[in-house]
């Protein structure tokens, strides 16, 4: 598929991503929390309502006097709150907007699942991590527009214990391209005893292009859900291991 439009590379570049995993290390909490069962976050890519207070971070686009983290003339948006408090739970949240690129990302981490071992921004290369993805929420968008052309790219995982969804859809001249991997259904940590079948649909809409004999609509549409003689979908295939702190894949 030839695409007159690709995704611009976003301006994130290594000092500024040195900069954010730095700052997030930096304000994680080294408390213990108990898990967190079927919270579902909301993401509107701003402060929480009530706690703008806990914030040690706001600047970029949309920051207080214009100031950029990253400096002057940087369109990017940053917000950090070290101690955000939802339903009895601490968590670090932390918003990250490139609107040159079309790139937004919004995470939630639970203090003591996602923590570090020591203070400032040695952490980042002294520390002793502890990374855990129930301890995690996030919202992640790419999201670009040309003319009459679309990329959309978006990660969603909100819930801590539960698994994500991943989405594309890419509209490109006669071409609506669209996947979906919606695994949210399924714990994180629980042995996967069933596939969830995948969303991958694509449209050509070229008036040129003959009507298939075999349903309506051109000949070169395609629907796995349909089309597919033998499909088969692994992508929910998988769980972490809490004890071993891994990923596992399950054939079945």
């Amino acid at each position: 598929m030839n695409m007159t439009h690709k995704p611009e590379t976003n301006n994130l570049t290594p000092n500024k991503l040195t900069f954010v995993l730095a700052v997030a290390l930096y304000f994680i909490a080294l408390c213990i929390s108990p898990p967190v069962s079927g919270q579902i976050f909301d993401f509107t890519f701003d402060k929480v309502v009530g706690q703008e207070g806990s914030y040690s971070f706001d600047c970029g686009a949309g920051g207080a006097g214009g100031f950029s983290c990253f400096g002057p003339g940087d369109d990017t948006k940053f917000i950090q709150g070290g101690t955000i408090s939802i339903d009895g739970q601490n968590y670090l949240h932390q918003i990250v907007i490139d609107t040159s690129s079309g790139f937004s990302q919004e995470t939630f981490l639970l203090h003591g699942k996602i923590g570090v071992q020591c203070g400032g921004l040695s952490c980042m290369t002294d520390g002793s991590p502890s990374q855990n993805p129930t301890g995690v929420a996030m919202k992640q968008i790419i999201d670009q527009t040309s003319g009459t052309e679309t990329f959309y790219d978006e990660y969603l995982k909100d819930q801590l214990d539960n698994k994500a969804r991943t989405l594309q859809h890419i509209i490109s001249g006669s071409i609506d391209a669209t996947f979906s991997n919606d695994v949210r259904s399924q714990s994180l940590t629980a042995v996967p005893t069933e596939a969830i079948p995948v969303t991958n649909q694509l449209t050509i809409t070229d008036p040129d292009i003959p009507t298939s004999d075999i349903g309506p609509g051109p000949g070169l549409d395609f629907d796995m859900a349909t089309d597919s003689q033998n499909g088969h979908s692994t992508g929910s295939n998988y769980f972490y291991d809490e004890l071993n702190n891994r990923f596992e894949y399950v054939a079945f």
